[in-house]
């Protein structure tokens, strides 16, 4: 059994976009750490999905990014999608 703590596949998977959307916006490792007053260390376990991204930083790096939250899931940012619609996220929910 998981703990609260402990790191999933979908925080894997939320790491793997968060990769995907900085190097979108060519920002680098340090430069996102610098902006959210983390250290890189940081934001390189939250990539790799080693430790869950905390919902205060994962609204920070949309900010950021300039993207919607919901992007770090992988899903539409068109409002009438649905979630169903994306199988990699469902298959991990």
């Amino acid at each position: 059994m998981q703990t609260k703590t402990e790191a999933t596949d979908l925080d894997a998977y939320v790491g793997a976009r968060l990769t995907e959307l900085r190097l979108q916006q060519r920002e680098t490792v340090n430069s996102v750490a610098r902006a959210l007053g983390a250290v890189p260390e940081q934001v390189e376990r939250w990539e790799s999905g080693t430790q869950r991204i905390p919902a205060s930083s994962l609204y920070d790096l949309a900010e950021l990014l300039h993207c919607r939250i919901s992007s770090f899931y992988g899903l539409s940012t068109t409002e009438d999608s649905s979630p169903h619609e994306h199988g990699a996220i469902s298959e991990l929910l």
